[in-house]
């Protein structure tokens, strides 16, 4: 079986993976210090985790943030934060990701309409716009 992992798609799943991953600094976040992330659309990976990353205590004065002091540093890394300009690429992964998938519950809904045809067809593009 093969079970893809896609980016979250909605604001409850970005905010999932940002906060695991400002944990995964160190950073103990509680939800409410997650101002509104900018990404409308499915955001990959790493364009929801970095600010995340970026943000760790290290970036307050001295070194160290002090609790009341993360919201703030957490506002100004996501405004700060670039989205990957590599969009040809991420959903060419994305549609890779939907072919090798063997059931489609594993499926987000923007996909599970997709035929393999479709897919496929979009795939050669991808491939082709690549040069």
């Amino acid at each position: 079986m093969h079970i893809p992992l896609f980016p979250p798609d909605d604001e409850k799943g970005k905010r999932e993976l940002f906060l695991a991953m400002a944990r995964k600094v160190g950073l103990k976040l509680a939800p409410a210090d997650v101002p509104e992330l900018p990404f409308s659309e499915p955001s990959p990976g790493t364009r929801s985790r970095a600010p995340g990353a970026r943000a760790p205590p290290l970036r307050a004065p001295g070194g160290r943030a002090t609790r009341r002091e993360l919201p703030a540093i957490i506002a100004e890394v996501v405004d700060e934060f670039r989205p990957s300009a590599h969009t040809v690429e991420l959903e060419l992964m994305d549609l890779l990701a939907v072919r090798e998938c063997t059931d489609d519950r594993f499926l987000p809904a923007r996909f599970r309409d997709l035929g393999v045809a479709k897919v496929e067809a979009r795939i050669r593009e991808l491939e082709l716009s690549r040069g």
